[in-house]
């Protein structure tokens, strides 16, 4: 979705959303992955790429110019959150901080739509490459009454949490995907099956947990609930529903259990 950017602090747009407003939606964007905090960051458009939002521009003199239509996101218990294109309703306990839910969303910088509880106003925040990063005051915020997601895959996030641990030297991840309800005691629970493992040397574990919900993301992907994978920064070790097959596994490459290695 293209918006025409114009000079000024913060320039509200006099063109309507017709086309979002009767598609149910106010604005649509995409989650800013590496922007953190309460609010849930989405981005529109800016002046520069029209498709992402860039944290750090290579160049100095486009800062001054610089034009976006950011908006950061308050989702509360009475918010109603969809998923895929078949827009299945999502039954959660929202509970801060936020990222334990959105994760996998904004990770991938998932597609978003969002339908406001306030009405909305589209509105260009201008002057600063940190919009989210240095001063996230001077981006709109809104309550969202709804927001629809765009699903996310296994293998994107098994992808993505390569490239993660990849520059770490000696890294390894377990993900845990579960058909358990989100909740943050769900989440805690799932993520401390592993945490206590150790190596005596400078390895180390990092966990994670994905959540299928109702709109069952990873269901063509695995046979039961919970499912493993277990990797280091180079390839998948194995992928599995059963605990003790990965304890074994751990074991194996060395790791301890004992003392909290989170």
């Amino acid at each position: 979705m293209k918006r025409l950017f114009a000079a000024g602090a913060a320039v509200l747009f006099l063109s309507g959303c017709g086309g979002e407003e009767e598609a149910g939606y106010d604005f649509e964007g995409r989650l800013i992955a590496n922007a953190y905090g309460e609010l849930l960051p989405v981005f529109v458009d800016d002046n520069l790429t029209e498709e992402e939002y860039l944290a750090f521009h290579e160049d100095p003199s486009a800062v001054d110019d610089y034009e976006a239509e950011v908006y950061r996101l308050l989702v509360t218990e009475d918010t109603k959150v969809f998923i895929g294109e078949d827009e299945v309703e999502v039954s959660a306990e929202f509970s801060y901080p936020l990222s334990d839910f959105f994760s996998p969303f904004l990770r991938e910088e998932a597609g978003i739509r969002v339908k406001t509880k306030e009405a909305f106003e589209p509105e260009v925040t201008t002057g600063s490459e940190y919009l989210l990063h240095q001063r996230p005051e001077f981006t709109p915020v809104y309550t969202a009454e709804s927001v629809y997601l765009e699903e996310v895959s296994m293998e994107q996030l098994i992808e993505g949490f390569m490239d993660d641990i990849r520059p770490l030297e000696d890294g390894y991840g377990i993900l845990i995907f579960t058909d358990l309800p989100f909740s943050q005691d769900n989440f805690m629970e799932a993520r401390s099956l592993f945490d206590n493992y150790h190596f005596p040397g400078d390895s180390f574990v990092i966990n994670q947990v994905y959540f299928t919900t109702e709109a069952g993301m990873y269901d063509d992907a695995v046979d039961a609930y919970p499912y493993y994978v277990f990797m280091n920064d180079s390839r998948v070790i194995t992928e599995t529903s059963d605990e003790d097959e990965l304890r074994t596994l751990l074991e194996e490459e060395g790791f301890e259990r004992g003392r909290s290695i989170q």
